[in-house]
């Protein structure tokens, strides 16, 4: 979407969250909306009440969220400082910006851990606003989400604040900030979160991480891969085997492909494909803050290319990976002219988890609309899931809009069980995020085993900072952070 047309619809959510709820939003540097003066994020049965209004337990009796922590394990520690700074950074082709960095650095330093690590990061703030860490797609205790308002308050200028939980997930992960999110992730404040399993199945000559983002400078969109626009080189000889781990932090969705070679895809938002069999001349469809994995043997002569087959042709300029050396292999055909990868079809069939004919004890339906709406309304005033420790959850999510909406599910991993009615037919498929097209529908299961408040919200963050987030409450937990100006917690 283009900037123009991304503003407008703000703009117009905007106007719909005065009418709905009688909240007055104020957007900030990029159109970022704000809160009211106080609110608790608690469950309350006057969803548009101003001055107190909440997602949770409001009477005090729940067990707070911060009760829910990392349990002490002998397991190996990995620690981690992670310094939040304003930085002039140069993102390749002459251009440069003002951003908000981790460690002076767009993306953040890449955090390498090992299956079953104990994780504890320290969180500096040198910036002059409030700041926090979301572990994206990590299944953390629900007092380390990192969510201004919900599992802590943002963590004030000058101040410090230690995340610790165990990497039990093996995959490709990432993490931002959750505080302002549209501004501080747009402007630079996210990083690549590695875990590697314990004991790998198939050994990497080479592993790369590639964490693709798109900036909205005043006059210019730029797109950069590991934080530059001038594309990047990648060392690997004949015949290794070599994995790249995709990451999309920004909110367009990018359609991707490799020129010479041909690829498996491993993994998607971190967890492994059943059977993945070679493919080409395929474009994948990775969407905002999704993961793609693959792998590919290196030819024995001439370079592989990553490539992009958006629409812009200045885009795919910017967007662009070479690995190996040597020239490229001569091939005239236009990828933008390739079949999209399907992952309802793709991999070697297996039982899942959930199947459609299971018997589930919460079912949601959740309608995605114009305005940025889930089932006709912005949040604060979205009714919640609400579950219970040992849930087994079923929701259809439909996309009645004319826009992509990537949804993700925080503090969770769920199956996706089915697409425009029909079943998948290939490996299971287990996301955090799913890239959920106009007019898409699709079935999608999660059992309720991490109590917590948790957020189940679009991923093109600008579409969040209107309202598209509907909580997910567990019963009998609540939290006694607020959100709203006077708090200065600003989740979205």
């Amino acid at each position: 979407m283009n900037p123009t047309r991304k503003k407008l619809f703000i703009y117009i959510g905007l106007f719909l969250v005065v009418i709905v709820g009688g909240i007055y939003i104020f957007t900030s540097e990029q159109n970022q909306s704000q809160a009211p003066a106080a609110m608790e994020m608690g469950h309350v049965d006057n969803m548009g009440s101003m001055g107190n209004m909440s997602m949770g337990d409001t009477s005090n009796k729940g067990i707070p969220v911060t009760h829910f922590t990392a349990p002490k394990t002998n397991a190996p520690t990995k620690t981690f400082t992670l310094i939040a700074e304003s930085k002039k950074i140069n993102l390749g082709n002459g251009i440069t910006t003002d951003a908000l960095t981790f460690n002076g650095t767009v993306p953040g330093p890449e955090l390498r851990v090992t299956q079953g690590d104990r994780v504890v990061v320290h969180l500096i703030n040198k910036l002059n606003t409030g700041v926090t860490i979301h572990w994206h797609g990590v299944d953390v205790p629900g007092a380390e989400d990192g969510i201004a308002g919900v599992t802590q308050d943002a963590v004030k200028p000058g101040q410090t604040f230690t995340y610790t939980f165990i990497a039990n997930q093996p995959g490709t992960y990432w993490y931002h900030s959750h505080q302002d999110s549209f501004n501080q992730v747009g402007k630079g404040l996210f990083g690549a979160f590695v875990v590697d399993p314990k004991k790998p199945a198939v050994k990497y000559d080479k592993d790369y991480t590639l964490t693709l983002h798109d900036w909205n400078i005043p006059g210019n969109n730029v797109f950069t891969v590991n934080g530059t626009s001038s594309g990047v080189h990648l060392a690997a000889k004949p015949g290794e085997q070599v994995r790249l781990r995709l990451i999309n932090t920004g909110n367009a969705t990018h359609l991707l492909t490799l020129t010479g070679a041909k690829f498996s895809v491993i993994a998607l938002d971190g967890h492994d494909i059943s059977g993945p069999s070679p493919i080409e001349k395929t474009l994948l469809p990775v969407g905002a803050a999704g993961r793609c994995d693959i792998s590919f043997k290196m030819p024995a002569n001439g370079v592989v290319k990553l490539v992009d087959a958006d629409v812009s042709d200045n885009e795919n300029k910017m967007i662009s990976a070479t690995i190996g050396n040597g020239q490229p292999v001569s091939d005239n055909s236009n990828p933008k002219e390739y079949p999209r990868f399907d992952f309802t079809t793709y991999g070697v069939h297996q039982r899942g988890i959930y199947s459609l004919s299971t018997s589930f004890t919460k079912t949601y339906d959740l309608k995605l609309g114009e305005g940025m709406t889930i089932n006709g309304k912005l949040a604060p005033n979205i009714p919640p899931i609400e579950v219970k420790q040992g849930d087994s959850v079923k929701i259809t999510l439909e996309n009645n809009s004319s826009l992509i909406h990537p949804m993700h599910l925080h503090g969770h991993t769920f199956q996706v069980l089915s697409k425009n009615g029909k079943p998948l037919s290939g490996s299971p498929i287990y996301l955090d995020t799913l890239n959920m097209m106009p007019k898409d529908s699709y079935v999608i299961a999660f059992q309720a085993n991490n109590p917590g408040i948790w957020m189940f919200h679009c991923h093109d963050l600008s579409h969040a900072a209107v309202g598209m987030d509907v909580m997910v409450y567990y019963q009998g937990i609540s939290t006694p952070y607020k959100v709203g100006n006077n708090s200065g917690n600003n989740p979205e």
